[in-house]
């Protein structure tokens, strides 16, 4: 038998110095809100991008 998952996931996407910690819970949130399960907060003010990606979680 092959279980088949739905996944998704919700972004906030920001181009700043410093991640207000507001926006982390607004994340977490906006995560409880939808029942989703994943969230990132991805800030494009910085030079590689994998720096500026940050992973939220219910679980």
């Amino acid at each position: 038998m092959m279980n088949i998952h739905k996944i998704k996931t919700l972004g906030e996407l920001n181009a700043v110095e410093l991640v207000n910690p507001l926006w982390q819970a607004q994340i977490m949130s906006h995560l409880k809100l939808t029942k989703n399960h994943i969230g990132f907060l991805i800030n494009f003010n910085v030079t590689m991008i994998k720096n500026g990606i940050r992973r939220y979680s219910l679980e």
